[in-house]
């Protein structure tokens, strides 16, 4: 187990947890990613996997609710369902059926991922918008001692130097996965169509889970997961700095516009265009810088 600091472009350090070369948050537990691959898959199983900042706790909390048939906040940390951050044990006590959540690319998982044994949720957020979060992210906790700016670390992130590694890795290995693997039973999420018709994405979500949820549940559970009704509501059950829930930021879309320059938009664009040729998600994130 090592613990490494990664400059940026300025000289300043983001500290990592580095695992066979797999980079991590030091809070997380290299025993735990080792073993993760272990956990047994079990039918009714729902799995979101996703990229950071691209709305897993808002997910999380939407298809908990769904399950539980109410709208009742879910009395826990996404990171407790978290299968590379909560050891075996802790997951395999949660009754049936359980929400689970990962970053990780599917090669360190379960091989019951690949054979339609569960439920699989693909969510996906405009890379940019992911950017500028994981960001500001990394200069609020503690444990990354990162104090750089963002100019500076922007490269880091279109070139993977972050923990999870490549935002387009992860993409692309998924979608090689679900292509080769056609048992996997997946529904694709986007994070901006959650925020544009949330009702409409719930229906969605309703059949892909099998259940039948009237409209009244549905406006209920929409209601109760606004950014702002969940930072309070989930204020004791999420990680704080300095006292405060860093999880919940802004939740808005396209606010990249506010962070990239001309230039940083048309190397991104460029970058975007060569690692997502052939991707089913090739022209939704080429939006223009206006």
């Amino acid at each position: 187990m090592s613990v490494i600091r990664v400059p940026d472009k300025g000289g300043n350090c983001v500290t990592f947890r580095d695992v066979d070369g797999y980079w991590l948050p030091t809070i997380f537990q290299e025993d735990v990613f080792r073993e993760c691959h272990k956990l047994n898959i079990r039918e009714d199983d729902v799995i979101i996997i996703n990229w950071m900042r691209s709305g897993t706790h808002w997910l999380f909390e939407l298809v908990s609710m769904l399950l539980n048939n109410n709208d009742v906040t879910i009395p826990k940390k996404k990171e407790d369902n978290m299968i590379e951050f909560s050891d075996i044990r802790t997951l395999e006590a949660i009754p049936s059926p359980r929400v689970l959540n990962t970053h990780l690319q599917p090669q360190v998982l379960p091989e019951g991922l690949k054979t339609g044994a569960c439920r699989v949720i693909y969510l996906i957020r405009d890379p940019k918008d992911v950017a500028v979060s994981w960001y500001f992210m990394h200069t609020s906790y503690s444990h990354y001692e990162y104090t750089g700016q963002w100019q500076d670390w922007l490269p880091m992130f279109l070139e993977g130097k972050v923990d999870w590694k490549s935002w387009f890795d992860h993409v692309r290995s998924w979608e090689r996965l679900f292509q080769d693997n056609p048992d996997v039973n997946v529904h694709f999420v986007h994070y901006e169509d959650l925020k544009l018709n949330l009702i409409q994405e719930l229906q969605k979500l309703s059949m892909f889970l099998g259940l039948d949820r009237g409209i009244t549940l549905l406006e209920a559970i929409a209601a109760k997961c606004t950014i702002g009704r969940m930072r309070n509501d989930k204020l004791k059950y999420t990680l704080h700095e300095k006292g405060l829930p860093v999880h919940y930021r802004k939740g808005l879309v396209g606010d990249w516009r506010n962070y990239f320059t001309v230039a940083q938009y048309e190397h991104f664009q460029r970058l975007y265009q060569e690692k997502m040729t052939g991707s089913r998600f090739q022209i939704r994130y080429s939006a223009a810088m206006d």
